[in-house]
């Protein structure tokens, strides 16, 4: 699968974290990508366009993010590769986050070859594409 052909959802209460995300995504090669900052938003989202990826941006406490990788888990569509992007390093977190249903993990700061690596391996895990969701650059 080609970059620029990825639906992602990139869904941050706070804006410059999530413009910067949609940035680094772009860069990356994606071209159809939503951002909100509304949870509702993102189900919903979620529900109409099925996207490919989603990535949950970072919270202070890391529990909001959590929480709607809970809920996203528990829709039906709950099957949807899930990047959480996190200020987070303690290990304690980041079980909670993958035992609530979170694929990968991007720690801010971040560099454009470690988003492509976590897309790569979120997309590799996706039981959609049978364990084989090969992604490459557009170009």
């Amino acid at each position: 699968m080609l970059l620029d052909q990825l639906r992602v959802l990139i869904v941050d209460e706070a804006g410059a974290t999530r413009q910067r995300v949609a940035a680094m995504v772009r860069q990356a090669g994606v071209r159809a990508i939503h951002e909100t900052d509304r949870e509702d938003e993102a189900l919903s989202t979620v529900t109409a366009h099925c996207p490919d990826l989603v990535f949950i941006g970072h919270c202070p406490d890391c529990a909001g993010g959590i929480a709607l990788v809970r809920r996203l888990r528990a829709s039906p569509q709950g099957r949807v590769p899930i990047i959480l992007v996190t200020r987070h390093e303690d290990l304690w977190r980041l079980s909670e986050a993958r035992e609530a249903g979170a694929d990968e993990f991007l720690v801010v700061p971040f560099s454009l070859h470690s988003l492509v690596q976590r897309i790569h391996k979120a997309i590799c895990r996706d039981p959609r594409s049978g364990g084989h969701g090969r992604i490459r650059l557009a170009g």
